[in-house]
């Protein structure tokens, strides 16, 4: 392999990294955001739950992968959600 072809094929490399990065990245904006949509409509987030409409099927593969991890994060959003309304009654 010459030094020339070496150096396509990082480039390559770089370029896959940066396509395949911006889509994992939504994702799991896509799993907060549903995350978020549970917590403020008193949902567990757990097997069964509804969840917002238009995930995508990797924001659902995350979901579904652990479902304990996203309960866990459903009660984070709903906690931090508590917290920021008792501090604007203050």
């Amino acid at each position: 392999m010459t030094r020339e072809t070496s150096i396509a094929l990082e480039q390559i490399e770089q370029i896959l990294k940066g396509l395949v990065l911006p889509s994992t990245k939504v994702a799991w904006q896509e799993y907060d955001y549903a995350a978020d949509w549970c917590a403020r409509r008193g949902l567990r987030g757990g097997v069964g739950d509804r969840l917002p409409e238009g995930l995508s099927e990797k924001a659902k593969s995350f979901i579904d992968d652990d479902p304990e991890a996203f309960e866990q994060r459903v009660t984070d959003f709903a906690y931090a959600t508590a917290m920021l309304a008792q501090e604007a009654d203050e």
